[in-house]
Order: structure tokens, then sequence, then C-alpha cells
């Protein structure tokens, strides 16, 4: 009977020694995962926070040096990577964030149209910057960086 409870506990060891090398690997493998969404989120962050900063040149441009014109801003890189930034940043965050972009995703509100008419022909119409709104998404754009660039760094 001695050889078969030797030979019951070296299976049983073995049983229980790859059940624990089994979890070991798992969790090994968690963490590499957990790793790399770390490493997405803040990547994302970061390419937010550009994208942030030269639409922020951009309007400063347009209020400081160029108030004739109708600044083009850019929303790309924020709704590709809009997802993975909402699973992860807080509420308030990404309240700051939609607010800063609304006014990329609705870009006739940062511009005014007027019109003239002549007694000698049609109207004659044509956009004008809105700068009271092009002030405001300047604002709301420094704020949501603000907010972002903690996230940014990994």
């Amino acid at each position: 009977m001695g050889d078969l409870g030797s030979t019951l506990l070296g299976a049983g060891l073995a049983v229980v020694g790859g059940f624990f090398a089994t979890l070991g690997i798992r969790w090994l493998d968690d963490r590499r995962q957990d790793r790399s969404v770390d490493h997405e989120f803040h990547a994302a962050a970061a390419l937010v926070c550009d994208e942030l900063a030269a639409n922020i040149e951009t309007l400063k441009v347009t209020l400081e040096h160029d108030r004739g014109s109708i600044p083009e801003l850019e929303n790309a890189v924020y709704r590709d990577r809009q997802l993975i930034l909402a699973q992860r940043l807080p509420a308030d965050v990404r309240s700051a964030l939609g607010a800063a972009y609304i006014y990329v995703q609705t870009p006739r509100v940062l511009r005014l149209r007027s019109r003239t008419t002549t007694p000698f022909g049609p109207p004659e119409e044509w956009d004008q910057p809105n700068l009271e709104h092009i002030k405001a998404c300047h604002d709301k754009m420094v704020k949501a960086r603000g907010l972002l660039e903690p996230f940014a760094v990994s």
C-alpha cells in the first residue's frame, strides 16, 4: 500500500500543482492585458490632448490675429478614441470634452450668415465668424485639455 499511497500523493500533487500553475499563468495574462488597456487609454488621452492643443491654437489665431476668418477645427482623433476615453474618464472630464467638441461637431455655430440687399440685384450673402462662440469654444477646449492632461501620462 505504500507504493499506491506514494503514487496517489504524487498524482494529487501534480493535479494541484497544475491547477495553481494555470491560475498563475492566467493571472499573468490578465496583468498583461490590463497593462495593454492602460497603455491604450493613456495614449488615447495624449492624442486627444494634442488635437485639443492644435484646435486651441487655431482658435487663438482667429481671436488674436485674424478676426475675419472662420476656424476649421479637427475632431477625428477624439471621434476615433471617444469610447476608450468614455469607459475610464470621470464624468466631469467626459462632460468637459463633450462640451468642447460640440462646437466642432456643429461648426455652423462658429459662423454667422450676413446678408445685404441691393435695389439692382439679388441679395448678397456671406459667412462671418461668430466671435462670441469662437471664444466660448476656446475656453471650453482649454478647460477640457486641462482636465484630460493628467490622464495622458502613463
